[in-house]
């Protein structure tokens, strides 16, 4: 069966100068330009529109890309009639874009969003690079310099500075407990874990790091739970409940200790296992619910 990814078909006259009156009048004919899933053969299509339609058409092979083929047939009309979500080539071509054009034309869709994803990388990698340069403190402090989120205009401290006594626990403690989690980063003695009820507000007292930083939120259920985490700059394990099948106890201790572990990785997606390390800069900071 033939398959095609995209068509376009458009309408071009021509002088005629064998009519029948012998009046030169001018004519009109049709141009399909397509591309195929993969190779075929010609012959039984021409043969099929002709006896079931008598429609003779003539193909042709001397464009090597379909972009060269569509550039063709559109040249004469502005509105030609594509397939469903045809990618728009003449816009690109009027903008002399006609690199991107080709290229959009004759890869797949998977290549253009590789290519878009790539680019977009390319182009915030400047800026990941200065802010891997800087620890979670100074990350702290760009943001306070800055402007509260929509909606917020500084009820959160409010917020925090009364839920805290409610719940019997010294302003100075908290703050200095979370300050040595994101500055010396994931060890003994140095993760935060909050105990609670239900609806006591955990969540919220540590909600606008969800901001700030790069966040690796719980791991999925199975084997390659954590997969991110090891480019997190914070560990959050919100509501985290124990599993063999997420990670090893053996692991989940090693890594609330600072040590190097390693996690398992599928290999078609990386080369190697997620390997969280001791030496990671920034380190990673634990902060349990």
């Amino acid at each position: 069966m033939l398959s095609l990814d995209e068509w376009v078909v458009s309408i071009e006259g021509h002088h005629n100068s064998d009519s029948a009156n012998g009046d030169n009048t001018n004519q009109y004919h049709y141009h399909m330009a397509v591309k195929l899933a993969k190779r075929a053969r010609w012959f039984q299509i021409r043969k099929y529109l002709d006896d079931n339609f008598g429609i003779q058409v003539n193909f042709s092979d001397c464009h090597n890309t379909y972009y060269s083929a569509y550039r063709y047939v559109t040249k004469e009309d502005n509105e030609p009639l594509h397939s469903s979500g045809h990618p728009d080539l003449i816009v690109q071509n009027r903008e002399g874009k006609s690199s991107l054009a080709e290229f959009i034309a004759n890869r797949g869709n998977k290549a253009v969003d590789e290519a878009l994803q790539l680019a977009k990388e390319f182009a915030e990698a400047e800026s990941r690079y200065k802010r891997s340069k800087k620890s979670r403190i100074e990350l702290l402090q760009d943001e306070m310099a800055g402007e509260c989120t929509d909606g917020c205009e500084g009820r959160w401290v409010t917020a925090a500075e009364e839920l805290l006594p409610c719940h019997h626990i010294p302003k100075d403690i908290f703050c200095k407990a979370l300050f040595t989690a994101l500055s010396k980063g994931r060890g003994k003695y140095q993760n935060v874990f909050i105990h609670g009820p239900a609806n006591c507000w955990k969540s919220f007292i540590l909600s606008p790091l969800k901001v700030i930083y790069d966040m690796f939120s719980n791991p999925a259920t199975g084997s390659f739970a954590w997969i991110g985490a090891e480019q997190a700059e914070i560990i959050f394990l919100n509501d985290f409940r124990w599993d063999t099948k997420i990670i090893a106890w053996a692991d989940l201790l090693q890594a609330l200790e600072g040590d190097t572990v390693r996690l398992p990785a599928p290999k078609n997606v990386s080369s190697r296992d997620v390997e969280l390390t001791k030496d990671f800069l920034p380190h990673q900071t634990h902060l349990w619910l």
